[in-house]
């Protein structure tokens, strides 16, 4: 049985929304290196923030699937929340966004060994109908189906909108939509669902895991269940910062896991850890300092959900206007112009790395570690509040903090 690591986010948007025009860009992957660089920032921004609500808290989140539901509200907003929104994206125009998230979706179609769901669909209402170019941008470029529901039956309409939740996390997600969250004002619901499962490359034996102290603070420990393995990682410390970092890969080595954790022992301040990842620099310079390393690894099992009011968030990095009923502007996506504005914006993430191996195993793959060598005298003992990313070709997917709580 091999540890895994299962994550899933769920991204939601219940608004009054947005569309244009289409035409095709001239550089996909341009496209879609800028929006991973904006993704980066909404990361720091977003870490930054969700840590700062309560630093004591463990969470989850995916910011990268945030992108999705406001590139799709991007394309038909116009004014200041057309600026606002592309900002975040770090596009210059529509036709970046069709181009860049199409070419995004492609590449997650090609991985192997490792399940891998992005999911979207739009929900609208029954009373208003869309244009067709959004309902054709919204199914050639995120891969959304589009469904009407009557709104003002909201318990019936929350109920269909958790059934495909439910359904595209793989049952880890049953309620992602309260009733009290739709009513006959409700224009359109945007859904967003991402469901990642993978085996690592190098895997823990059940065997080494036993409880151990876990230091939330220098006064406080409880107990976990400590995971062990030693043997050949990507390893890299910061000294000047007092962090280190280390990446553990899962089968296909294109996603892996990376955790920062303080370089000293009396450091407890998953808040302050945050602050120095705020400089891309830090991030980027933990990614090209990794190099194979003897280290001994105490890493905890941990299951995590974490349901964050991405309103707050947003409005936290300057997208603000999407909120305003009086002044926004994302009436495009409707045949008749009327206002909409966005009123639900939540997201709800759980991740878990634990041995259940019937729930997170996949088929019967072939483990492949990599080569022993030597093990040195590296010790990484996640034994304190940690930071940690999942990352895709080094690119974040999900993030979040563990601090025992």
């Amino acid at each position: 049985m091999t540890k895994t690591l299962v994550i899933l986010s769920l991204a939601i948007f219940i608004t009054t929304i947005c569309k244009a025009y289409i035409a095709n860009a001239q550089n996909a992957d341009v496209a879609l290196d800028k929006i991973w660089q904006g993704n980066a920032e909404f990361t720091r921004n977003f870490l930054n923030l969700k840590t700062h609500e309560n630093p004591l808290q463990s969470f989850v989140a995916s910011p990268f699937s945030v992108l999705f539901p406001l590139a799709e509200l991007t394309l038909y907003a116009s004014g200041t929340a057309y600026d606002q929104l592309s900002n975040i994206l770090n596009i210059d125009n529509r036709n970046e966004i069709r181009q860049g998230f199409r070419n995004l979706l492609d590449n997650f179609e090609s991985s192997n060994n490792v399940t891998i769901t992005l999911a979207q669909k739009v929900f609208g209402s029954l009373v208003f109908q869309f244009i067709e170019d959004f309902k054709y941008d919204t199914k050639e470029y995120f891969d959304a189906e589009a469904q009407n529901l009557d709104f003002s039956q909201s318990e019936e309409a929350a109920g269909i909108i958790n059934d495909w939740v439910n359904t595209k996390t793989s049952g880890k997600i049953p309620e992602l939509v309260k009733s009290n969250m739709l009513n006959s004002l409700t224009q359109m619901v945007l859904v967003n669902a991402i469901y990642f499962k993978g085996n690592w490359q190098t895997p823990f034996d059940p065997v080494d895991t036993k409880p151990d102290d876990f230091y939330v603070s220098k006064d406080e420990k409880i107990t976990v269940n400590m995971m062990f393995q030693e043997g050949l990682f990507h390893y890299a410390e910061n000294d000047a910062l007092q962090i280190k970092g280390l990446e553990l890969k899962y089968e296909d080595e294109d996603y892996s896991l990376l955790i920062v954790l303080p370089t000293s022992d009396d450091d407890y301040s998953v808040e302050s850890l945050v602050q120095k990842m705020q400089d891309s620099n830090v991030f980027n310079g933990i990614i090209n300092d990794l190099s194979l390393e003897g280290v001994r690894v105490h890493l905890p099992s941990i299951e995590t959900t974490t349901t964050t009011d991405l309103k707050q968030i947003l409005q936290g990095v300057n997208v603000t206007e999407i909120f305003n009923p009086d002044t926004t502007d994302l009436s495009g996506v409707l045949e008749y112009l009327q206002p909409l504005y966005v009123t639900v914006a939540i997201q709800k993430a759980v991740l878990v790395i634990n041995e259940l191996g019937t729930e997170v195993s996949v088929a019967n793959a072939v483990i492949t570690s990599l080569r022993m060598g030597p093990v040195g005298d590296i010790v990484f003992n996640a034994n304190r509040p940690f930071l940690y990313y999942v990352l895709y070709k080094r690119n974040v997917m999900f993030c979040g903090t563990y601090t025992g709580k």
